[in-house]
């Protein structure tokens, strides 16, 4: 799949409302789906970020303690 430049309008309070088709895609159709905004110098990148449970960091070695 190529890269595709669209263009969105920024509204009040800095928002900005992405296509449907890259919410579908990037599975940011639901409800508390998250995107992780990264600042670089010259430009401002959008990623899709799929949280992890409390459950599940316990499962990775992801608690956080001291090893």
């Amino acid at each position: 799949m190529g890269k595709e430049q669209i263009f969105v309008t920024v509204q009040n309070r800095g928002l900005i409302a992405l296509p449907s088709g890259i919410l579908n895609r990037f599975g940011l159709d639901k409800a508390g789906a998250q995107v992780e905004v990264i600042e670089r110098e010259e430009e401002i990148v959008l990623r899709s970020h799929f949280g992890v449970s409390v459950d599940q960091r316990h499962g990775f070695g992801l608690s956080g303690g001291k090893r």
